[in-house]
C-alpha cells in the first residue's frame, strides 16, 4: 500500500512539473480604502501598462462577478510596468514597478493599492433605477446573496426571523444553520466571527432592520488569502452585513417580560462599532424554555418542545480589533452560563427479543444544575513586508473552559413478560411498584424485575490549551510552508452516589439485591500536536498543486474507575445519601475490586498525506465560465499505542497499526456555470479500542453486564457522495445529493438476553452487511409575475440496512436483519406583499421497518402535518403574527400513538416612539393541545415518552431598541 501511494505521488509530480512557465509571472495586488483599509470591489478598474504607458490588460469589477478585492495579472520577468487603479468615488492611483528576473519566484506582489475617497460633490452619480419588485436572492459567482429589504418581517423581528424565511436555509432549534443541506460552520457579522460557537447570541439579539444583506459563501482559507487567489473551498459561512448607518456607533436593545404560570424573561444587548473594532456584550435570563416565535415558520412539532422546565442565566462579551494597515487582527470572547433544570418523565417501552417481546415501564424525577465559563481568543499577525504582508503569518489561539454539574434523581423501572396495561392505569402501576413489597398477584406474575434507585452526582471539569500556526512564503520557490503546534490539558472530577434496590417476582428464586454505591471516576488528559504542510503550485494560476502534510498527535489519558459498596458497612445504612465513611481505611475496605480499575493510555498518531489538486477555471469577459477540479488525497496513519490496566489483575499491552485511507473528489461546472456536479469517494479504517480488546467482564450494573472481546477486527468505511446543484435564471434553485455508506466488519453490540431474570450481557462483535443510503432533492422558486409567491419543496429519503446480533441464551448469537426506510416530503407556499406575509405548510413522513426476525413487529406509519402561518403589519403601529398547525399520526400499533393535535400560537405588538419601543402580548399553545408525549421506533424496540413541559401561557413583553452614531467633528 505504501508503494502505491509513493508511485501515485511521483507520477503526479512528474506529470505536472512540466506545466511550469519559465518566462511569465503573476502580478498580485489588493485594492482598498486608504482610510479604513477595507477592500474595494464594485466599480474598480485595474489597468496594467508597460513603461511607455501602452495598455496591456484591463479588469473592470462589479458585485455580480467578484467577491474579492485582490487581483492577479500576467507579466514578463525583468520588465518595468505601470499599474493604474480608478474608481468613480476615489482619486485614481498610478504606481510604477519593476519585476525581478528570478525564475524561482512564481508571483510578484505590489502590496495594497490605497485609494483616497473624493469629496461628495466630486463623485459621479449613476442613474437611479427604481424597480417595483424586490429580488429576495441572487448569486454572484459561488456566493448566494439574500436581500434583507425584500423580506416581509413582523415589527421588532430579530435575525432569527429573517433567516427562517431565507430560501434554502434551515435553522435548527439548537442554533445550527444549514443552507441547501450544507452545514454553516460560522456565523459572521460584517465578515468577522461573532461569539464563535454560539449562534444564538446573534440570532436572538441583532434587530432585523439593521441588516443590509446576508451572504452565504465559502470563506477563503488562510492559504488562499496568502496566495491572493482561491485555491480551495474553505469553510461555509453566513455573513451578516449591516447597513452603513449602523456600522459605526452604538447599537443595542433591552427587553423584559412577565406572564402567567410565573413565566418571565429579561434580555440586554449592546454593541459598539468603529471602522477597525467591535465590542459586544449581552445578558439574558428566562424560565420560558422556548426560543421560537409565533408566525415565523409554523414549526411547532411536539418532539421539539424540549425536556422539563428550566431557568437559564447567561451572558458574555465579544470583541474584535483590526489594525488599519492589516498588521494584526485580535478577537475573543468570554461567556458564562448557569442552568437549573427540573425533569420528570414516564416511559413505556417494548423490547423486540429473539422470539418474543418484553415490556418496560420507567419513571424518573430529578433536578440538575450546570455552571460553565468559557473564554477563547485569537491573535493573528501579518509579519511580512508592506508589499507582501501575507508572506509571513502567525496565529495564536488560547482557550480555557470551566464546567460544573450537580444532579439529584430518582428512578423506578420495571420489565414485564406481557403488556402491563391489563393491570390498570400508569398511575396505579407506579403506585404498586413503588411499595416495598408487591401485593398485586397479577402484577407479580407478569413482573420479570424492578429497580428503585436514588442518585446524587457531582462533576467538575477544567480544560484549556493553545495552538500556534505559522505560515510563510518560501523564498525562490513560490510555495507556502505551514507549521502548527499546540497543547491542551483536561482535569475531571466525577463522583456519584446511589441507593440501588433490585428485586424479582416471587416466582423467581433470585434474592433481592440492595446496594449503596459510591463511584469515583476522576481522569486527566494531556494532548500535544504538531504538523507541517507545504503547498506548491506548478504554474502561475496554481491549477496544478500539491499539499503534502505530516501530522503528529500525542494523547495520554489516565482514568480511575473505582466502585465502593458502602452497603457492606453497617454504620452507613442510616447515613444520608452522599456521605462517606469517616476513615479512608473503612472506605477502601468496601472497594469492589472486580469492577474497579486504573487505566493509563498513551497514543502516538502520525499521519502522512500526499494531497494534490488540479483546478482549471475558464474565464470569459471577466467572469467564470466553467470549471473542472480534481482532488486526490492518499494518506497513511501510523498509530502506536500503549495500554496499562491495573485492576483485579494487572496487564500491560501495546500495538502499532497502519491505517491507510484515500479520498477522491471530482467537481465540474458546466459552461455558463449553469450546473455543478460533484462526486466524492472516501475510504478509511477505524480500530477497536484496546479496552474492548481486553475481554474483561464488568457487572457493576446487575441487569446490564459488559463483556469485552479480544477477537475484534478493524472496521472499513466506504463512502460515496454525489451532488448536483443548479441555479437556472428566473426559476430559483435546485439541488440534489445522494450518499451511500458501506461498513466492513462494523462494530455492533451483541446482546445475550436471559428471559428468566431480564439480565442483558453486551459484547462487541464484528458484523458485515451494514449499509445505508440517503438522498434528497430540494427546490425553491419565486412564482408570479411580480414574484410575490415563493414555493419551496424537498424530497428526503433514507434507507438503512442494519445487522445486529441477539440471543436468548448464552450459547450463540443470531444475526438479525432490519430494513428501515424513512421518506419525508415537506412543502411550503408563501405570499408576501407590502405589509402582509402569509403561508401554508404541509409535510408527510412515512416510516417503514421490516424484519424476518421472530417477534419483530413490522411498522408502516405516517406522520402528516398541515399548517398556516403569517403576520400583518397593521395601521397605527400594530403587528399581528400567528401560526396554526394540525399534527396527525397514522398506522401505529399502539392506539395512543395515533394522535391528532391542534397547536395555535399568536402575538400582537404595538410600536411607539418611531419604532424604538415595542409592546408585545404573546400567547403560546392557546388551545392547550401541544402534546408532551413523543414516540420513537428502531430495530430494537419502541418507546413512548411523557415529559413535563411548560404549560400554555400568556406573556406581556416590552422592548426598547436604540442606536447612536458618533458625533461629527
Amino acid at each position: 500500500m505504501r508503494r502505491i501511494f509513493f508511485f501515485i505521488f511521483l507520477s503526479l509530480y512528474t506529470a505536472t512539473i512540466f506545466a511550469e512557465k519559465s518566462d511569465s509571472i503573476k502580478i498580485w495586488g489588493h485594492v482598498c480604502d486608504a482610510f479604513t483599509m477595507h477592500g474595494l470591489i464594485d466599480g474598480v478598474q485595474v489597468e496594467l501598462l508597460d513603461k511607455d504607458s501602452v495598455l496591456l490588460q484591463r479588469q473592470q469589477w462589479s458585485l455580480e462577478d467578484r467577491t474579492e478585492s485582490s487581483f492577479t495579472m500576467d507579466a514578463l520577468r525583468g520588465g518595468t510596468y505601470i499599474i493604474r487603479v480608478s474608481h468613480p468615488e476615489y482619486s485614481s492611483l498610478t504606481k510604477k514597478f519593476t519585476v525581478r528576473s528570478s525564475k524561482r519566484e512564481k508571483r510578484y506582489s505590489i502590496g495594497p493599492l490605497k485609494l483616497r475617497r473624493l469629496p461628495m460633490n466630486s463623485q459621479a452619480l449613476d442613474e437611479v433605477v427604481i424597480k417595483a419588485t424586490k429580488i429576495k436572492f441572487f448569486t454572484r459567482g459561488d456566493t448566494v446573496i439574500y436581500n434583507a429589504n425584500a423580506f416581509n418581517l413582523a415589527e421588532g423581528s430579530m435575525l432569527d426571523a429573517m433567516i427562517s424565511q431565507l430560501p434554502g436555509a434551515r435553522l435548527e432549534r439548537n442554533g445550527q444553520l444549514f443552507v441547501n443541506g450544507k452545514k454553516v460552520e460560522s456565523l459572521l457579522l460584517n465578515g468577522k466571527d461573532f461569539f464563535k460557537g454560539d449562534h444564538s447570541v446573534l440570532l436572538d439579539n441583532l434587530p432585523a432592520y439593521t441588516i443590509e444583506d446576508i451572504k452565504v459563501y465559502n470563506r477563503l482559507s488562510e492559504l488562499s488569502q496568502r496566495l491572493g487567489q482561491k485555491v480551495d473551498d474553505g469553510d461555509l459561512v453566513m455573513d451578516i452585513n449591516l447597513k452603513k448607518q449602523y456600522q459605526v456607533g452604538w447599537l443595542g436593545n433591552v427587553e423584559a417580560g412577565g406572564g402567567t404560570h410565573d413565566r418571565w424573561l429579561g434580555r440586554v444587548f449592546l454593541t459598539r462599532f468603529t471602522p477597525q473594532s467591535r465590542v459586544s456584550l449581552y445578558a439574558t435570563a428566562n424560565n420560558t424554555h422556548e426560543n421560537r416565535k409565533p408566525g415565523q415558520d409554523g414549526e411547532w412539532l411536539p418532539s421539539d418542545i424540549g425536556n422539563g422546565t428550566s431557568t437559564t442565566e447567561k451572558g458574555g462579551i465579544d470583541y474584535t480589533i483590526s489594525d488599519k494597515y492589516g498588521l494584526f487582527d485580535l478577537e475573543g470572547q468570554l461567556n458564562a452560563q448557569h442552568t437549573d433544570n427540573d425533569n420528570i418523565s414516564n416511559q413505556a417501552t417494548e423490547h423486540f427479543q429473539q422470539g418474543k417481546t418484553t415490556f418496560g415501564r420507567n419513571w424518573s424525577k430529578g433536578n440538575s444544575q450546570t455552571t460553565e465559563l468559557y473564554t477563547r481568543h485569537r491573535m493573528y499577525f501579518r509579519l511580512g513586508p508592506e508589499r507582501s504582508r501575507n508572506s509571513i503569518n502567525l496565529t495564536v489561539t488560547p482557550e480555557l473552559n470551566f464546567y460544573r454539574a450537580n444532579g439529584n434523581n430518582r428512578y423506578l423501572q420495571a420489565e414485564f413478560r406481557q403488556d402491563p396495561t391489563v393491570i390498570g392505569s400508569a398511575g396505579f402501576l407506579q403506585e404498586q411498584l413503588q411499595s416495598p413489597a408487591i401485593q398485586h398477584t397479577l402484577l407479580d406474575s407478569l413482573l420479570i424485575n424492578r429497580v428503585r434507585s436514588e442518585q446524587l452526582s457531582h462533576a467538575t471539569k477544567i480544560n484549556g490549551g493553545a495552538v500556534a500556526n505559522l505560515s510563510l512564503s518560501v523564498p525562490f520557490t513560490g510555495g507556502i510552508l505551514g507549521i502548527s503546534a499546540g497543547f491542551d490539558a483536561e482535569h475531571l472530577t466525577d463522583e456519584r452516589h446511589d441507593l440501588y434496590r433490585l428485586d424479582y417476582s416471587s416466582s423467581e428464586s433470585a434474592a433481592a439485591d440492595n446496594r449503596r454505591r459510591y463511584f469515583n471516576l476522576p481522569s486527566d488528559k494531556k494532548h500535544a500536536m504538531a504538523s507541517i504542510e507545504y503547498s506548491h503550485g506548478f504554474d502561475e494560476k496554481w491549477e496544478w498543486m500539491i499539499m503534502p502534510h505530516l501530522d503528529y498527535n500525542f494523547t495520554q489519558t489516565e482514568q480511575e474507575n473505582s466502585l465502593y459498596r458502602l452497603d457492606l458497612l453497617e454504620d452507613m445504612a442510616s447515613a444520608p445519601l452522599g456521605s462517606l465513611p469517616s476513615t479512608r481505611e473503612a472506605l477502601l475496605s468496601t472497594l469492589d475490586i472486580s469492577n474497579s480499575y486504573l487505566t493509563d493510555n498513551r497514543l502516538h498518531d502520525v499521519t502522512l498525506s500526499l494531497r494534490g489538486r488540479y483546478d482549471h477555471v475558464e474565464v470569459r469577459k471577466g467572469r467564470r465560465y466553467s470549471r473542472l477540479r480534481f482532488i486526490w488525497d492518499p494518506r497513511i496513519t501510523m498509530q502506536s499505542e500503549e495500554w496499562i490496566f491495573t485492576g483485579e489483575e494487572q496487564s500491560q499491552s501495546s500495538r502499532t497499526v497502519w491505517l491507510p485511507g484515500m479520498r477522491l473528489e471530482l467537481l465540474r461546472n458546466t459552461p455558463g456555470m449553469k450546473h455543478q456536479l460533484e462526486l466524492i469517494a472516501d475510504y478509511s479504517q477505524k480500530m477497536p479500542s484496546m479496552f474492548q480488546l481486553m475481554g474483561l467482564r464488568f457487572d457493576s450494573d446487575p441487569l446490564n453486564v459488559e463483556q469485552g472481546n479480544p477477537n475484534l477486527r478493524r472496521t472499513g468505511i466506504y463512502t460515496l457522495l454525489f451532488k448536483h446543484s443548479s441555479r437556472p435564471k428566473n426559476i430559483g434553485m435546485i439541488s440534489t445529493h445522494v450518499t451511500v455508506n458501506i461498513y466492513q466488519n462494523a462494530l455492533a453490540t451483541g446482546q445475550f438476553y436471559n428471559p428468566e431474570n431480564g439480565v442483558r450481557t453486551y459484547c462487541p462483535q464484528n458484523v458485515n452487511g451494514n449499509w445505508s443510503t440517503n438522498g434528497s432533492v430540494w427546490y425553491v422558486t419565486p412564482l408570479g409575475k411580480q414574484k410575490r409567491f415563493n414555493l419551496e419543496m424537498q424530497l428526503e429519503n433514507q434507507y438503512v440496512h442494519s445487522v445486529d446480533l441477539t440471543s436468548n441464551n448464552e450459547d450463540a448469537l443470531i444475526r438479525s436483519y432490519v430494513k428501515t426506510n424513512y421518506l419525508k416530503l415537506p412543502l411550503s407556499l408563501e405570499y408576501s406583499h407590502d405589509k402582509l406575509r402569509v403561508g401554508v405548510k404541509a409535510s408527510a413522513a412515512w416510516n417503514h421497518a421490516a424484519s424476518e426476525r421472530e417477534g419483530f413487529q413490522n411498522v408502516d406509519a405516517a406522520d402528516i402535518t398541515y399548517g398556516l402561518f403569517g403576520h400583518w403589519n397593521m395601521p397605527w403601529g400594530f403587528t399581528l403574527a400567528t401560526d396554526l398547525n394540525y399534527y396527525t399520526r397514522y398506522g401505529y400499533s399502539n392506539e395512543q400513538m395515533n394522535s391528532r393535535d391542534w397547536v395555535w400560537n399568536a402575538q400582537l405588538s404595538k410600536s411607539f416612539l418611531k419604532g424604538k419601543l415595542i409592546l408585545t402580548a404573546v400567547g403560546f399553545d392557546l388551545l392547550g393541545q401541544l402534546s408532551n408525549i413523543t414516540y420513537s421506533l428502531n430495530a430494537q424496540g419502541s418507546m413512548e415518552t411523557w415529559k413535563n413541559v411548560i404549560p400554555r401561557y400568556g406573556m406581556l413583553r416590552i422592548a426598547y431598541r436604540f442606536s447612536k452614531k458618533p458625533e461629527k467633528k
